[in-house]
Protein backbone atom coordinates (compact mmCIF):
# COMPACT_ATOMS: atom_id res chain seq x y z
CA UNK A 1 0.00 0.00 0.00
CA UNK A 2 1.33 3.54 -0.89
CA UNK A 3 2.40 5.01 2.18
CA UNK A 4 0.35 7.63 4.25
CA UNK A 5 2.81 10.25 3.78
CA UNK A 6 2.83 10.34 0.18
CA UNK A 7 -0.89 10.41 0.02
CA UNK A 8 -2.12 13.72 -1.45
CA UNK A 9 -3.41 16.28 1.12
CA UNK A 10 -7.57 17.28 0.26
CA UNK A 11 -8.00 19.20 3.43
CA UNK A 12 -9.53 22.73 2.65
CA UNK A 13 -11.27 21.36 -0.85
CA UNK A 14 -14.78 21.13 0.48
CA UNK A 15 -15.51 24.44 0.74
CA UNK A 16 -14.23 25.03 -2.79
CA UNK A 17 -16.16 22.00 -4.38
CA UNK A 18 -19.43 21.89 -2.76
CA UNK A 19 -22.22 23.81 -4.00
CA UNK A 20 -20.61 24.78 -7.35
CA UNK A 21 -22.17 22.75 -10.39
CA UNK A 22 -20.57 19.85 -11.89
CA UNK A 23 -19.84 21.67 -15.61
CA UNK A 24 -18.31 24.58 -13.88
CA UNK A 25 -15.57 21.96 -12.06
CA UNK A 26 -15.06 20.47 -15.33
CA UNK A 27 -13.59 24.03 -16.41
CA UNK A 28 -11.40 24.42 -13.58
CA UNK A 29 -8.16 22.85 -15.50
CA UNK A 30 -8.90 19.72 -15.01
CA UNK A 31 -5.86 17.18 -16.91
CA UNK A 32 -6.73 13.35 -16.07
CA UNK A 33 -8.91 11.28 -18.76
CA UNK A 34 -10.22 10.00 -15.26
CA UNK A 35 -12.26 13.23 -14.09
CA UNK A 36 -12.93 15.02 -17.71
CA UNK A 37 -14.28 12.07 -19.37
CA UNK A 38 -15.18 9.09 -16.75
CA UNK A 39 -16.37 10.49 -13.18
CA UNK A 40 -18.91 12.90 -15.07
CA UNK A 41 -20.82 9.17 -15.61
CA UNK A 42 -21.11 8.76 -12.10
CA UNK A 43 -22.30 12.08 -11.36
CA UNK A 44 -25.72 11.07 -12.70
CA UNK A 45 -26.96 9.52 -9.78
CA UNK A 46 -26.83 10.88 -6.27
CA UNK A 47 -25.15 8.33 -4.58
CA UNK A 48 -22.51 6.03 -6.26
CA UNK A 49 -20.56 3.10 -4.78
CA UNK A 50 -17.94 1.19 -5.16
CA UNK A 51 -19.45 -1.34 -7.41
CA UNK A 52 -20.29 1.68 -9.78
CA UNK A 53 -16.40 2.52 -9.57
CA UNK A 54 -14.86 -0.50 -10.48
CA UNK A 55 -17.44 -1.24 -12.97
CA UNK A 56 -16.47 2.10 -14.70
CA UNK A 57 -12.93 1.09 -14.25
CA UNK A 58 -12.62 -2.07 -15.68
CA UNK A 59 -15.09 -1.39 -18.81
CA UNK A 60 -13.79 1.79 -19.80
CA UNK A 61 -10.64 2.87 -18.14
CA UNK A 62 -7.88 0.20 -16.98
CA UNK A 63 -8.91 -3.45 -16.80
CA UNK A 64 -5.52 -5.00 -15.81
CA UNK A 65 -6.19 -6.48 -12.20
CA UNK A 66 -2.69 -4.73 -11.12
CA UNK A 67 -3.74 -1.44 -12.30
CA UNK A 68 -7.56 -1.93 -10.82
CA UNK A 69 -5.99 -2.19 -7.66
CA UNK A 70 -3.07 0.33 -7.78
CA UNK A 71 -6.10 2.97 -8.77
CA UNK A 72 -8.26 1.70 -5.19
CA UNK A 73 -5.10 1.77 -3.58
CA UNK A 74 -3.87 5.45 -4.70
CA UNK A 75 -6.53 7.25 -5.00
CA UNK A 76 -9.59 5.72 -2.91
CA UNK A 77 -8.04 3.84 -0.01
CA UNK A 78 -6.77 6.63 1.93
CA UNK A 79 -7.17 9.71 4.40
CA UNK A 80 -9.68 12.12 4.23
CA UNK A 81 -12.16 9.74 1.51
CA UNK A 82 -15.18 10.37 3.51
CA UNK A 83 -15.89 6.48 4.59
CA UNK A 84 -16.45 4.99 7.46
CA UNK A 85 -13.62 2.87 9.25
CA UNK A 86 -15.87 -0.53 8.53
CA UNK A 87 -16.09 0.51 5.07
CA UNK A 88 -12.55 1.33 4.46
CA UNK A 89 -11.83 -1.69 5.88
CA UNK A 90 -14.09 -3.65 2.78
CA UNK A 91 -11.76 -1.35 0.12
CA UNK A 92 -8.64 -2.96 1.72
CA UNK A 93 -10.19 -6.00 1.62
CA UNK A 94 -11.18 -6.19 -2.08
CA UNK A 95 -7.87 -4.02 -2.79
CA UNK A 96 -5.91 -7.53 -1.19
CA UNK A 97 -8.28 -9.61 -3.44
CA UNK A 98 -7.33 -8.24 -6.34
CA UNK A 99 -3.41 -8.74 -5.08
CA UNK A 100 -4.14 -12.73 -4.58
CA UNK A 101 -4.87 -14.39 -7.91
CA UNK A 102 -6.11 -17.28 -6.08
CA UNK A 103 -8.38 -14.58 -4.15
CA UNK A 104 -11.04 -14.08 -6.90
CA UNK A 105 -13.73 -17.36 -6.55
CA UNK A 106 -13.47 -20.54 -4.58
CA UNK A 107 -14.40 -22.35 -7.77
CA UNK A 108 -12.11 -20.33 -9.93
CA UNK A 109 -9.24 -23.71 -11.74
CA UNK A 110 -8.15 -20.71 -13.25
CA UNK A 111 -5.02 -18.44 -12.44
CA UNK A 112 -5.06 -15.06 -13.18
CA UNK A 113 -2.21 -12.78 -13.68
CA UNK A 114 -1.36 -9.39 -12.88
CA UNK A 115 -2.08 -7.89 -16.33
CA UNK A 116 -5.00 -10.03 -17.23
CA UNK A 117 -8.94 -8.16 -17.39
CA UNK A 118 -11.04 -8.04 -14.65
CA UNK A 119 -14.46 -9.13 -15.37
CA UNK A 120 -16.89 -7.77 -12.74
CA UNK A 121 -19.41 -10.53 -13.53
CA UNK A 122 -16.62 -13.39 -13.86
CA UNK A 123 -14.10 -12.37 -11.22
CA UNK A 124 -16.28 -10.81 -8.30
CA UNK A 125 -17.40 -13.09 -5.59
CA UNK A 126 -21.15 -12.74 -4.23
CA UNK A 127 -19.42 -11.84 -1.07
CA UNK A 128 -17.11 -9.01 -2.48
CA UNK A 129 -20.21 -7.55 -4.60
CA UNK A 130 -22.15 -7.31 -1.43
CA UNK A 131 -19.09 -5.59 0.05
CA UNK A 132 -18.69 -3.08 -3.14
CA UNK A 133 -22.63 -1.88 -2.82
CA UNK A 134 -21.27 -1.23 0.96
CA UNK A 135 -19.20 1.35 0.47
CA UNK A 136 -20.51 4.19 -0.96
CA UNK A 137 -20.31 8.31 -1.42
CA UNK A 138 -22.42 11.12 -1.59
CA UNK A 139 -22.00 13.17 -4.91
CA UNK A 140 -20.45 16.27 -3.31
CA UNK A 141 -17.97 13.89 -1.48
CA UNK A 142 -17.08 12.14 -4.25
CA UNK A 143 -16.19 15.35 -6.70
CA UNK A 144 -14.18 16.11 -3.95
CA UNK A 145 -12.04 12.71 -2.94
CA UNK A 146 -10.97 12.63 -6.72
CA UNK A 147 -11.14 16.45 -8.21
CA UNK A 148 -8.68 17.00 -5.28
CA UNK A 149 -6.06 14.18 -7.01
CA UNK A 150 -6.82 15.50 -10.11
CA UNK A 151 -2.75 15.77 -10.77
CA UNK A 152 -1.72 12.97 -8.98
CA UNK A 153 -4.05 11.15 -11.34
CA UNK A 154 -3.19 12.77 -14.39
CA UNK A 155 0.66 11.29 -13.50
CA UNK A 156 -0.99 7.62 -12.72
CA UNK A 157 -2.51 7.81 -16.67
CA UNK A 158 0.85 8.81 -17.85
CA UNK A 159 2.07 5.21 -17.36
CA UNK A 160 -0.73 4.42 -19.76
CA UNK A 161 -1.49 4.99 -23.81
CA UNK A 162 -5.36 5.50 -24.08
CA UNK A 163 -7.15 5.08 -27.86
CA UNK A 164 -9.51 7.85 -28.51
CA UNK A 165 -11.89 6.98 -26.21
CA UNK A 166 -10.59 6.89 -22.29
CA UNK A 167 -9.97 3.16 -22.55
CA UNK A 168 -6.08 2.34 -21.92
CA UNK A 169 -5.16 0.20 -24.93
CA UNK A 170 -1.82 -0.79 -24.19
CA UNK A 171 1.04 -0.55 -20.80
CA UNK A 172 4.52 -1.98 -21.33
CA UNK A 173 6.73 -1.96 -18.29
CA UNK A 174 9.85 -0.62 -18.80
CA UNK A 175 11.91 -4.13 -18.56
CA UNK A 176 10.08 -5.44 -21.65
CA UNK A 177 12.17 -3.32 -23.88
CA UNK A 178 15.40 -5.07 -23.03
CA UNK A 179 17.58 -6.69 -25.07
CA UNK A 180 18.52 -9.56 -23.06
CA UNK A 181 16.88 -11.30 -20.02
CA UNK A 182 18.24 -13.05 -17.33
CA UNK A 183 16.10 -15.93 -15.70
CA UNK A 184 15.08 -14.22 -12.92
CA UNK A 185 13.44 -11.14 -15.57
CA UNK A 186 11.81 -14.03 -17.94
CA UNK A 187 10.34 -15.36 -15.10
CA UNK A 188 8.78 -12.09 -14.15
CA UNK A 189 7.47 -11.33 -17.44
CA UNK A 190 5.85 -14.44 -17.77
CA UNK A 191 4.07 -13.82 -14.08
CA UNK A 192 3.70 -10.03 -15.01
CA UNK A 193 5.68 -8.37 -12.67
CA UNK A 194 5.82 -4.54 -13.27
CA UNK A 195 9.67 -3.72 -12.35
CA UNK A 196 11.77 -6.73 -12.43
CA UNK A 197 14.10 -4.63 -9.88
CA UNK A 198 11.70 -4.42 -7.62
CA UNK A 199 10.78 -7.79 -7.74
CA UNK A 200 14.26 -8.55 -7.35
CA UNK A 201 15.01 -6.61 -4.29
CA UNK A 202 11.66 -8.12 -2.86
CA UNK A 203 12.96 -11.70 -3.31
CA UNK A 204 16.49 -11.33 -1.94
CA UNK A 205 15.10 -9.29 1.05
CA UNK A 206 11.92 -11.39 1.89
CA UNK A 207 11.34 -14.43 -0.39
CA UNK A 208 8.30 -15.77 1.59
CA UNK A 209 6.31 -12.48 0.68
CA UNK A 210 7.39 -12.56 -2.93
CA UNK A 211 6.44 -16.11 -3.35
CA UNK A 212 2.97 -14.92 -1.52
CA UNK A 213 2.30 -12.30 -3.96
CA UNK A 214 3.88 -13.92 -6.73
CA UNK A 215 2.39 -18.02 -6.46
CA UNK A 216 3.49 -18.90 -9.91
CA UNK A 217 7.05 -17.41 -10.13
CA UNK A 218 8.38 -21.17 -8.67
CA UNK A 219 6.81 -22.96 -11.45
CA UNK A 220 7.59 -20.30 -14.63
CA UNK A 221 11.21 -20.16 -13.54
CA UNK A 222 11.61 -23.84 -13.51
CA UNK A 223 9.71 -24.10 -17.21
CA UNK A 224 12.25 -21.95 -18.32
CA UNK A 225 15.26 -24.01 -16.26
CA UNK A 226 13.94 -27.00 -17.89
CA UNK A 227 14.21 -25.09 -21.30
CA UNK A 228 17.74 -24.41 -20.15
CA UNK A 229 18.66 -27.98 -19.53
CA UNK A 230 16.73 -29.21 -22.89
CA UNK A 231 19.30 -26.47 -24.57
CA UNK A 232 16.37 -24.62 -25.97
CA UNK A 233 17.31 -21.46 -24.13
CA UNK A 234 21.16 -20.38 -23.63
CA UNK A 235 23.08 -20.78 -20.86
CA UNK A 236 23.32 -17.73 -19.17
CA UNK A 237 21.30 -14.41 -20.42
CA UNK A 238 18.69 -14.82 -22.96
CA UNK A 239 18.51 -12.23 -26.26
CA UNK A 240 15.34 -10.48 -26.31
CA UNK A 241 14.28 -12.23 -29.79
CA UNK A 242 15.43 -15.82 -28.67
CA UNK A 243 13.19 -15.33 -25.76
CA UNK A 244 10.28 -14.12 -27.38
CA UNK A 245 10.17 -17.26 -29.99
CA UNK A 246 10.46 -19.92 -27.11
CA UNK A 247 7.35 -17.99 -25.52
CA UNK A 248 4.71 -16.72 -28.17
CA UNK A 249 3.64 -20.36 -28.73
CA UNK A 250 3.07 -20.89 -25.05
CA UNK A 251 2.07 -17.41 -23.29
CA UNK A 252 0.49 -14.22 -24.54
CA UNK A 253 2.01 -11.36 -22.53
CA UNK A 254 0.94 -8.13 -23.53
CA UNK A 255 3.45 -5.64 -24.91
CA UNK A 256 6.22 -8.31 -25.65
CA UNK A 257 5.03 -11.32 -27.59
CA UNK A 258 2.37 -9.37 -29.92
CA UNK A 259 5.32 -6.43 -30.18
CA UNK A 260 7.59 -6.67 -33.07
CA UNK A 261 11.57 -7.09 -31.36
CA UNK A 262 13.40 -5.04 -33.84
CA UNK A 263 17.32 -5.89 -33.02
CA UNK A 264 19.73 -3.12 -33.01
CA UNK A 265 22.05 -2.54 -36.15
CA UNK A 266 24.96 -1.21 -33.70
CA UNK A 267 26.64 -3.54 -31.57
CA UNK A 268 29.47 -1.94 -28.91
CA UNK A 269 30.66 -5.51 -27.69
CA UNK A 270 33.14 -7.89 -29.23
CA UNK A 271 31.31 -10.22 -31.85
CA UNK A 272 31.43 -13.83 -30.98
CA UNK A 273 34.21 -15.61 -32.18
CA UNK A 274 32.19 -18.05 -34.50
CA UNK A 275 28.36 -17.12 -35.68
CA UNK A 276 27.03 -20.71 -34.25
CA UNK A 277 27.89 -19.40 -30.59
CA UNK A 278 25.78 -16.45 -31.36
CA UNK A 279 22.72 -16.53 -29.74
CA UNK A 280 20.80 -13.57 -32.76
CA UNK A 281 21.88 -16.37 -35.72
CA UNK A 282 19.23 -18.28 -36.74
CA UNK A 283 21.33 -21.44 -36.60
CA UNK A 284 22.68 -20.53 -32.89
CA UNK A 285 24.04 -24.03 -31.66
CA UNK A 286 23.46 -23.70 -27.65
CA UNK A 287 25.00 -26.74 -26.58
CA UNK A 288 28.31 -25.39 -28.61
CA UNK A 289 27.88 -22.37 -27.03
CA UNK A 290 27.58 -24.83 -23.53
CA UNK A 291 30.48 -26.64 -24.22
CA UNK A 292 32.91 -23.83 -24.80
CA UNK A 293 32.13 -21.86 -21.47
CA UNK A 294 32.56 -25.71 -19.75
CA UNK A 295 36.10 -26.16 -21.37
CA UNK A 296 36.98 -22.99 -20.57
CA UNK A 297 36.05 -22.87 -17.09
CA UNK A 298 37.59 -26.46 -16.79
CA UNK A 299 41.07 -25.39 -19.08
CA UNK A 300 41.44 -21.76 -19.05
CA UNK A 301 39.98 -20.67 -15.92
CA UNK A 302 40.99 -23.58 -13.27
CA UNK A 303 37.66 -23.60 -12.24
CA UNK A 304 37.99 -25.49 -8.55
CA UNK A 305 36.66 -29.34 -9.36
CA UNK A 306 36.74 -32.42 -6.78
CA UNK A 307 38.14 -34.41 -9.87
CA UNK A 308 41.30 -33.67 -12.08
CA UNK A 309 39.61 -36.22 -14.42
CA UNK A 310 38.05 -35.15 -17.54
CA UNK A 311 34.73 -37.00 -17.23
CA UNK A 312 34.35 -35.99 -13.21
CA UNK A 313 35.23 -32.31 -13.43
CA UNK A 314 33.26 -31.36 -16.54
CA UNK A 315 30.08 -33.02 -14.48
CA UNK A 316 30.61 -30.96 -11.80
CA UNK A 317 30.87 -27.94 -13.31
CA UNK A 318 27.72 -28.89 -15.43
CA UNK A 319 25.99 -29.06 -12.35
CA UNK A 320 26.79 -26.01 -10.12
CA UNK A 321 26.13 -24.30 -13.36
CA UNK A 322 22.19 -25.54 -12.80
CA UNK A 323 22.68 -28.51 -15.67
CA UNK A 324 21.78 -32.01 -14.30
CA UNK A 325 20.17 -33.61 -16.98
CA UNK A 326 22.24 -37.05 -18.22
CA UNK A 327 22.08 -37.44 -21.37
CA UNK A 328 23.73 -33.29 -21.83
CA UNK A 329 25.87 -33.84 -19.41
CA UNK A 330 26.98 -37.08 -21.43
CA UNK A 331 27.12 -35.06 -24.74
CA UNK A 332 28.93 -32.06 -22.85
CA UNK A 333 31.62 -34.01 -21.65
CA UNK A 334 32.37 -35.69 -25.08
CA UNK A 335 31.81 -32.76 -26.71
CA UNK A 336 35.14 -31.07 -24.79
CA UNK A 337 37.14 -33.93 -24.52
CA UNK A 338 41.12 -34.34 -26.00
CA UNK A 339 40.54 -37.44 -28.00
CA UNK A 340 41.23 -37.36 -31.60
CA UNK A 341 38.80 -38.37 -33.87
Amino acid sequence: MIPEHQRPNLTGLAPILLGVPWEAKMQDNLKSKWNTKLLPLLMEQDEVSLYDIVKLISTEYISAIKYLADFLDYFIYQPDNSLTQEQNNLVLKFIETLTNPYNFKDDSSKSIKAFHKFNIKENLSSENYTALHGVYWAKANLIELFVGQDSSIHEFESCFIFGKNPTVTAYTPTYFFQDQFSYFEAACLIVGCVDAIEAKNLYENDADRFHRESPQFRSCFNLLKKAKEASLLPADVIPTKVLKEYLKPKFHIPGYTDREIIESQTSYASPPTHPSINPTHPHFAPELELAIKVWEKKYLENYSTKYEDHSPAIKQILEEMGYTNNRLIQRITVITNNKKL
